[in-house]
């Protein structure tokens, strides 16, 4: 994408509007952020005053409304274009790093929680081990676990 400061789209190349679900042609100077979420409206703005103050390189990840609604996660790198008031703007999806970094915190936290589990259960399989062999002593008999503390 090319950009103005006010987020206005001058050129794209054909992987850009697939990517928003719209012609290419419909996109040229409409504003890139009707494509924003509402919840990185501020990340965005934010990203674009860097891209102008520093005139460097400057990324952050975004996400952007596309075919029916849909959000999909961006990494988004932009630089100036000279001092003509216009920025390059690349656009990557990484919706399936999102969902794979989203999918092993969950898996992290399952096993977390059952590692948890399992030493709780540990405990009181001893517990019920040593409850056995002092009732087996009571009655007389040797003791049926060894356990080891």
């Amino acid at each position: 994408f090319t950009i103005d400061s006010t987020g206005k789209i001058y050129k794209l190349n054909l992987s850009a509007a697939t990517m928003l679900g719209t012609e290419r042609a419909k996109l040229v100077n409409k504003d890139f952020h009707q494509f924003v979420t509402m919840d990185s409206m501020s990340d965005f703005a934010l990203f674009l005053h860097r891209v102008i103050v520093n005139k460097q390189k400057e990324t952050s990840e975004i996400k952007l409304k596309v075919i029916e609604n849909t959000a999909m996660h961006v990494l988004i790198e932009g630089i100036s274009l000279d001092d003509d008031g216009k920025y390059q703007i690349r656009v990557i999806d990484i919706t399936k790093q999102k969902r794979a970094e989203q999918l092993l915190k969950f898996k992290t936290l399952e096993l977390e929680q059952y590692n948890e589990m399992m030493e709780f259960n540990d405990g009181q399989l001893i517990n019920l081990k040593k409850e056995i062999n002092l009732l087996l002593k009571k009655l007389g008999e040797s003791e049926k676990y060894r356990i080891e503390e």
